[in-house]
């Protein structure tokens, strides 16, 4: 029932094929009409999709939590995000670096611990996704490199002091 619920909403984003399917339309697919309870199935749904190799990546991070029966507050609203990320000066190497980080945290949900460890190897730029261990849970994910943040990796490392660090975001910098 909710993989049918979740297709019909894929295709009312515009996807009529799972070739096709891409990190933005799974998140539109997801808001069209949250109901509690069904992005577990929606993320459960999309790693059988991997597994079965019918979808090219394991999308199913990309899928929002489930809401609480108990109200929490949401730490930060979508507006206050892009306000965040608007508010980098891009034109400066620090901010080309913080700019990047932040995009991390806000479009891929990375903790800062796993964000500060991410190493080149790890980042596919070919084939656009990052795979890792997380740091706190020794689980390893492969995500998609969305558009936007391939771009600010590729701008910041262009002005990355020379290092042979295998770190991507240098500590001293």
């Amino acid at each position: 029932r909710y993989a049918i619920k979740f297709l019909n909403n894929v295709v009312s984003c515009g996807c009529h094929d799972l070739s096709e399917l891409t990190p933005q339309i799974i998140l539109r697919a997801c808001l069209i009409e949250p109901v509690t309870g069904c992005y577990t199935y929606y993320r459960v749904f999309l790693k059988y999709l991997a597994d079965q190799e019918l979808i090219a990546l394991d999308y199913s991070p990309l899928v929002p939590k489930d809401r609480r029966k108990k109200k929490l507050p949401d730490v930060y609203s979508k507006e206050e995000i892009l306000k965040l990320e608007a508010a980098y000066d891009r034109k400066t190497d620090r901010g080309k670096r913080d700019y990047a980080m932040v995009l991390l945290a806000s479009r891929l949900k990375l903790r800062p611990s796993d964000i500060v460890t991410l190493k080149f190897d790890e980042i596919d730029f070919k084939n656009d996704h990052i795979q890792f261990t997380q740091q706190k849970t020794d689980v390893e994910l492969v995500l998609p490199l969305v558009p936007e943040l391939k771009e600010a990796l590729l701008e910041y490392i262009e002005v990355r002091p020379k290092s042979d660090s295998p770190y991507v975001f240098l500590r001293s910098h």
